[in-house]
């Protein structure tokens, strides 16, 4: 289980001021070298149905840009070996991660996954961070053997700095794609925003962050000296 944790999905704002065309020609040599396709302005797309959005904003005379790159783009910058090059051009500018998702995929039914929480917390609340959340599921019964499965959330995932899903992979992916995983899976996906400081070595190394959030409440914690402590911002001023 341990070492698995991705960054599934990231979003960059840029300051103000910053040489924003240089950024995204930096960033254009990076997807076009993954393979990405230009479909719109400010929109490519890579993969299996992943985008990378980049907008730009003025803010008295100057622009802001804001890069938000979709888990299956990440994926397929992954697939080849230029995840670290993306990173790269984002960290070479003064910036700020808006928001940052990391997953980590179990081989666990997603069903006992989610029986197991609902039975841990009855009253529907958890304590991801300073204080409890309430929770949410989201059901369907299971073809086949008929069993309740589908998703566990843990806090608003629009609004709270920290929020977690928990969600049976094996059936969400065969019922939206009609892709048969085969074996059990579940995925533990953790959501935070600027409000708690990631970084972009969050991103390049998201296992301190993810364990920090999601154990003991979500999964059991890795074995001691496993994985580091995580503190906000610590990875200030890092570059690939």
């Amino acid at each position: 289980m341990w070492g698995g944790v991705i960054c599934d999905s990231l979003d960059v704002t840029c300051a103000p001021g910053v040489d924003f065309e240089t950024t995204l020609a930096g960033l254009s040599d990076v997807l076009l070298a993954a393979e990405f396709s230009q479909v719109a302005e400010g929109l490519w797309s890579g993969g299996d149905g992943g985008t990378v959005k980049i907008g730009v904003t003025a803010y008295g005379g100057r622009h802001a840009g804001r890069f938000s790159a979709s888990g299956q783009a990440l994926a397929h910058l992954r697939a080849h070996a230029l995840f670290m090059d993306y990173l790269a051009v984002l960290s070479g500018v003064p910036h700020r991660v808006t928001r940052l998702d990391a997953a980590l995929d179990v081989p666990e039914d997603g069903a006992d996954a989610i029986q197991r929480l609902r039975g841990e917390y009855p009253q529907g609340r958890v304590k991801l961070s300073h204080k409890p959340v309430r929770t949410e599921c989201r059901l369907a019964h299971r073809d086949g053997d008929g069993r309740e499965t589908g998703t566990f959330y843990v806090g608003h995932r629009k609004r709270a700095e920290v929020s977690a899903a928990v969600y049976d992979k094996r059936w969400e992916q065969f019922t939206r794609k009609g892709v048969e995983l085969g074996e059990p899976r579940t995925r533990y996906e953790l959501r935070v925003r600027s409000g708690v400081k990631p970084t972009l070595r969050d991103a390049a190394e998201p296992d301190r962050l993810f364990w920090h959030y999601m154990a003991p409440a979500l999964l059991p914690a890795p074995p001691a000296g496993e994985v580091p402590p995580w503190e906000p911002g610590w990875g200030d001023g890092w570059a690939c």
